[in-house]
């Protein structure tokens, strides 16, 4: 049995933590059951004001007259116990006449001595009767006075206390705010920053989505929220309540708050800076920092030696409302003390900032030093771009400001500040190449073309393909750089055209120019199949050399590994992996590299996660590996069931006209014929089919080929299926890469039936060790006819460790027609509706249901009713709410 509530229940934790949030809904909730309820807010000065709860009916003026008034303020008594107690037994006897009564005080640490008296005195006589008091009070509050906790120790040792401390959110509680606000989930990076800026504290929860919302700093790709950039713009929140809690403390302290927002980093020297920008003595700043911490707002640790704002989204808040004058000032005032030895910044990045923020007001020589230096030393910090932009603006050397501004220029590149990197391209290479080394120049045109293509601006990658837009550089750079702009354009043929004739004239030029004509000549070779085998290998060894692994750059193991992911050379990938340094940092590694080899792992949903952050990016779309990371992932989620995902992926990627665009042909025709149109699939694989062929384009045709065969034999076309075999024996000749091996081998076997020729096939695919195509190929050879069904328990096995539920879906139903039982009955129902769930939720038609799970459409909309009537859910709105939430389990 749950024990009787005391009289007096205190509802604490710290500013914007929820407990007028709490008292709202304990209001409701009273009300409701017709409960009297009188509410009472105090003020900071110790007046007791009637207080409507929102969403709660205005109290009437007698409910308010006899409310909060027969108990306060009475005067004398917090002097003499006796006038307390009088006014207490009045109260006490005038509100239990009323029955069931609840007192609710918001804000009570305001609360005046002679109410706190009267109240004290109160509590005791309450007890036994139907009379609660429900106060909120906030902790580390300016006025928790000696007077007040002595009353509430007294009150605690005669048990009539209560305490409730609200608790910060969990950061599942966080995701679900989050995805609330968005219509999306957040991804962890999002759900971790918003936590960093908050500490779960509801309303900085709230101003931290707001900013972080703002200004495309968050992005939603496929129902998933992802920080676009990676050193999010953030403004003041438009309604902020914890600032304006800080402002309430007095001007004097709010102009603590905003030099300790700066300051705070500089730990020991924070007061004497404080008193420094308030113009007052140490003695002076110390009550209003001492206010600051009773108040909540700032923590002071280890005797003084640290500063911090227990929110960190009230110091971003502060800092984003400073007038420009007022943050150099005060930014100046910290780089004069580090510089000066008065005081430490342990915090390199934050010091930085500082000089930033300084402008002129500090010394220019030795702030241009500083952050060029820093720069270098921290080169992916999130703020690289805006220390370097801050150092071109304090060279005043022509060439000094050219090697700055290229530095800036590479860093808003590496960066996805498409926009930027491609202005601070131009502006050098018209105004300032003369003084760049020839290696610089040709970085910087290349720069401008993957810009020119990420922003969509195809003209202008035209003209200098075809040679109509002149740059400094000489014959040998202009080689390389139009060669680039026609593989942005696809056009991988004319590559060729321009690289291998003129070896002599850019392999004799600088290094940067050599090697990059190097990469993307042997590029074309592979991509246009025309390397051939004796120059195959060559290429591939100068691709992914294995030398020296400690000397491999991220950059340079990125190239080589896209190129063997994307050609399908997954044993040279692993080659690649084991000969790195363990110590490289793979995840410097583009994010279609990654998600490319988190696939190759058998990592399914790490590999989705990284192709939705990818596209919410505007990730490396001029990278071929772009293309075919988007292509895989467009096949999982479709297995997975996710095939609205898939779509959007789909979608999106086709805007960006990226490199070996035939590969998202196949893949519209792969979403085609899971959804039951055939005669759409066939003729969008003909149409991938024919793009490649216009560009000279071999790579992608073993996907592409295997999948028309196999539609061709569907559709019981045995002439068309083997016409394709053909083809792909021409395609595998070019490119004999082991995927390509293995996609000719379980061509051949479907269609000709030769059990030899499907056993190599098996063999083969399980030697690769990529488990979805081993699962793939099962369920191909054995639909065909071409191996025994018992192969599917495999298939089966692999597809549910890959939470692959529409191709475990699919091979249930293969193995039962075989007669192969499957086991496990509560399991596969659980699966089957998390699988309805999945597809109804992504918004197809009850059709396309039918089509994707092999039924009919009668069928599925009986499904959908039980379903409904099952979890309670009303529509499929209200489904696609929880699925994003999260909060969907199945019932």
């Amino acid at each position: 049995m749950a024990a009787r509530p005391q009289v007096l229940t205190l509802l604490t934790g710290p500013a914007g933590i929820g407990r007028t949030t709490a008292l709202t809904r304990t209001h409701r909730k009273l009300a409701d059951r017709g409960a009297s309820v009188f509410a009472v807010r105090f003020t900071r000065g110790g007046d007791a004001l009637p207080t409507p709860f929102p969403s709660a009916a205005p109290p009437s003026a007698e409910r308010v007259a006899l409310g909060w008034s027969l108990i306060g303020p009475v005067a004398g008594a917090w002097q003499n116990e006796k006038v307390a107690d009088r006014a207490a037994a009045a109260a006490a006897a005038a509100l239990v006449q009323l029955g069931e009564v609840v007192l609710l005080v918001d804000d009570a640490q305001w609360m005046d001595l002679d109410s706190l008296a009267t109240l004290a005195a109160l509590v005791p006589k309450l007890r036994g009767t139907g009379v609660r008091c429900v106060c909120a009070v906030r902790t580390s509050a300016d006025s928790s006075r000696p007077e007040a906790l002595a009353v509430l120790r007294d009150l605690r040792g005669r048990d009539l206390v209560d305490t409730v401390r609200l608790a910060p959110l969990t950061r599942q509680e966080m995701f679900r705010q989050i995805a609330a606000a968005l219509q999306a989930a957040p991804e962890p990076a999002l759900v971790d920053e918003a936590h960093r800026l908050s500490r779960g504290v509801p309303a900085a929860v709230r101003d931290a989505v707001e900013v972080l919302c703002d200004d495309e700093n968050v992005r939603v790709v496929d129902r998933s929220a992802c920080l676009a950039r990676s050193a999010p713009r953030l403004r003041p929140p438009r309604n902020d309540q914890m600032v304006q809690a800080v402002r309430g403390l007095g001007e004097l302290a709010w102009t603590a708050a905003k030099a300790v927002a700066v300051l705070h980093p500089l730990g020991p020297a924070v007061p004497a800076l404080v008193a420094q920008v308030l113009g007052t003595t140490r003695a002076g700043a110390g009550p209003l920092l001492d206010d600051l911490v009773r108040a909540g707002v700032v923590h002071r640790g280890r005797a003084g030696k640290e500063w911090r704002f227990t929110v960190p989204m009230v110091a971003v808040a502060i800092l984003a409302g400073l007038g420009p004058f007022e943050r150099r000032h005060l930014a100046a005032t910290a780089v004069d003390a580090v510089w000066s030895g008065s005081a430490d910044c342990p915090d390199p990045d934050h010091l930085a900032d500082l000089i930033v923020d300084a402008g002129n007001l500090v010394e220019r020589e030795r702030a241009l030093n500083d952050l060029l230096d820093h720069a270098g030393e921290a080169p992916r910090s999130r703020a690289v771009r805006r220390w370097l932009a801050a150092a071109v603006e304090l060279t005043t050397e022509r060439p000094h400001r050219a090697q700055v501004m290229s530095m800036h220029t590479t860093a808003c590149h590496r960066n996805g500040d498409h926009e930027q990197s491609l202005s601070g391209a131009l502006t050098l290479l018209d105004e300032y190449a003369d003084v760049l080394p020839p290696g610089a120049v040709q970085q910087l045109q290349v720069i401008a073309v993957h810009a020119m293509h990420r922003t969509g601006d195809i003209d202008g990658l035209r003209e200098i393909a075809e040679g109509r837009r002149g740059w400094p550089g000489g014959p040998a750079t202009a080689l390389v750089t139009a060669a680039v702009a026609c593989a942005a354009l696809d056009r991988w043929r004319r590559v060729a055209e321009l690289l291998v004739p003129s070896r002599a004239v850019w392999r004799g030029h600088d290094s940067v120019t050599a090697d990059l004509g190097d990469t993307i000549s042997t590029l074309a070779g592979l991509w246009t199949g025309t390397a051939g085998l004796e120059e195959l290998d060559p290429a591939l060894r100068h691709l992914w050399r294995t030398g020296d692994p400690a000397g491999d750059r991220p950059a340079d193991l990125g190239w080589r590994l896209m190129a063997a992911l994307v050609v399908g050379e997954s044993d040279a990938a692993a080659k690649i992996l084991a000969h790195t340094n363990p110590e490289a940092d793979l995840g410097g590694l583009h994010l279609p590299v990654q998600a490319m080899l988190a696939l190759m792992r058998g990592e399914i949903d790490t590999a989705a996660d990284i192709t939705r952050r990818s596209v919410a990016t505007a990730g490396d779309r001029f990278d071929s590996a772009h293309t075919w990371m988007v292509m895989s992932a467009v096949w999982v989620l479709a297995i997975q069931g996710h095939v609205a995902s898939a779509r959007t992926l789909l979608d999106k990627a086709e805007e960006t006209a990226p490199p070996l665009g035939h590969l998202l042909t196949f893949s519209r025709a792969v979403l085609a014929r899971l959804l039951g149109d055939t005669g759409q699939a066939r003729s969008l694989l003909h149409e991938s089919l024919r793009r490649a062929a216009d560009r000279g384009l071999v790579v992608g045709l073993d996907v592409c080929l295997r999948e028309l065969i196999d539609l061709d034999l569907e559709l019981g076309d045995q002439l068309a299926a083997e016409r394709g075999l053909a083809e792909l024996e021409r395609v595998v000749a070019a490119l004999p890469t082991g995927r390509a091996k293995l996609h000719l081998l379980l061509s051949r076997a479907i269609v000709t039936k030769d059990e030899r020729t499907a056993d190599a096939c098996l063999r083969l695919a399980r030697h690769r060790t990529q488990p979805l195509m081993r699962g793939l190929a099962i369920v191909t050879l054995v639909q065909r006819g071409a191996a025994a069904p018992e192969n599917l328990v495999e298939a089966y096995e692999i597809f549910g460790e890959a939470g692959a539920l529409l191709a475990r879906s699919v091979v249930r139903d293969e193995m039962r027609a075989a007669g192969i039982a499957v086991h496990g009955r509560r399991e596969v129902a659980a699966e089957n509706e998390r699988l309805l769930v999945a597809l109804a939720a992504g918004g197809l038609s009850n059709k396309e249901l039918a089509a994707a799970l092999r039924t009919s459409e009668k069928s599925v909309e009986g499904r959908l009713s039980r379903l409904f009537e099952r979890t309670g859910y009303r529509s499929r709105v209200e489904l696609t709410t929880a699925m994003i939430n999260r909060s969907y389990e199945p019932r």
